[in-house]
């Protein structure tokens, strides 16, 4: 006696429809384009999950700086823009050259003025 082998979805396990007679191919393996993309997804999760099981160590963190400390570095930041923009008003165009040496003389004049010797 003949038996009929019904070819079930390798990922649900649901019955895959019949192709139609004539129609070129290999045999399909899943039942969907559902089931296929879910297929794939699975098989990719588990070859990254290796990857990202190991565990890393991280640096130690460097001590806080103290509200001093930022303070001394946000000046000195101020007084770097102003000597970019002093070492700029040779270079640019005449619309911003006394833009720039402007705004350089008041940033530097305000941070002499509120931090004298910083």
């Amino acid at each position: 006696m003949a038996t009929i082998e019904i070819p079930l979805c390798s990922y649900c396990s649901h019955e895959i429809p019949t192709r139609s007679p004539g129609r070129p191919g290999r045999p399909r393996r899943f039942c969907s384009d559902y089931c296929r993309k879910a297929a794939y997804r699975a098989r990719r999760r588990r070859t990254l999950e290796p990857a990202l099981a190991f565990t890393y160590e991280l640096p130690a963190l460097p001590p806080t700086p103290s509200p001093d400390e930022l303070t001394v570095h946000a000046v000195l930041e101020a007084r770097g823009a102003a000597a970019t923009l002093a070492r700029l008003v040779p270079v640019v165009r005449r619309d911003f050259s006394w833009r720039c040496e402007r705004a350089a003389a008041h940033i530097a004049r305000s941070i002499d003025d509120c931090f004298p010797g910083v």
